[in-house]
């Protein structure tokens, strides 16, 4: 008798995922680990649009200032400079002091958001929604160092610089950098891709932060992206 057989198929076991707060992994009381939370998530808010503000005003005036040299034979028009360095005073310590308030509400808002980001730890549901919420934190995630290194380069120079009149000969390497000296193409590609990741981090966040006018005044919200996800 020929032996029988029989094909069993393996189920395959899914890993969900629940998330998990920053916060809340290194702080287990829930009730401290939540007021931080709510208390980050709240600064994180209130300085978010200045945020946004001065990294769109120095990437604009960056991708401006690259296609002037190109088009003006390497000049620098210099009003798009002054915009660019936060020249509003009249004075190079009023440009440091400009510079210097920059990065730190850059680095506030890195910090916090920092804070409030996911970590996918295993739960009983095995149901993996993905939000707004998610696609925000995952691209701050995977961009938040290079504008803090954008930020930092900035102010690095400016202080030595303006505050301690360091020779520019010394600190060029810093600017060399900090403005990315390849060929032109590689500056176009990489300020452009500057823009586009503020605009992905900023437009998610800024529904999140209407959501709730959005709610009740029943405006429909996107709730899935069907793309875009890494």
């Amino acid at each position: 008798m020929e032996d029988e057989i029989v094909f069993v198929e393996e189920e395959i076991e899914r890993r969900p995922v629940r998330n998990l707060n920053l916060i809340q992994w290194i702080i287990p009381d829930q009730n401290k680990s939540n007021a931080i939370k709510k208390k980050s998530r709240w600064l994180h808010k209130i300085l978010a649009p200045f945020v946004f503000f001065i990294l769109i005003l120095t990437s604009t005036t960056a991708l401006t200032q690259i296609l002037a040299e190109q088009l003006m034979d390497g000049k620098e028009p210099a009003y798009i400079m002054l915009l660019h360095q936060g020249a509003f005073w009249g004075s190079a310590y009023g440009e440091t002091l400009t510079v210097i308030y920059h990065s730190v509400v850059i680095s506030v808002v890195i910090l916090t958001g920092i804070t409030l980001f996911q970590i996918k730890l295993p739960i009983k549901n095995n149901i993996r929604t993905k939000s707004l919420r998610e696609f925000h934190h995952r691209v701050a995630q995977l961009f938040f160092a290079w504008f803090a290194y954008m930020s930092l380069s900035g102010i690095i120079y400016r202080v030595l610089r303006n505050w301690f009149s360091v020779e520019k000969a010394s600190i060029n390497w810093i600017m060399y950098f900090h403005k990315i000296h390849y060929s032109f193409a590689v500056r176009l590609v990489v300020v452009i891709c500057e823009l586009i990741i503020i605009y992905s981090v900023a437009i998610p966040g800024l529904v999140m932060y209407l959501r709730p006018i959005f709610r009740k005044y029943n405006i429909p919200l996107p709730r899935r992206f069907f793309f875009f996800f890494f």
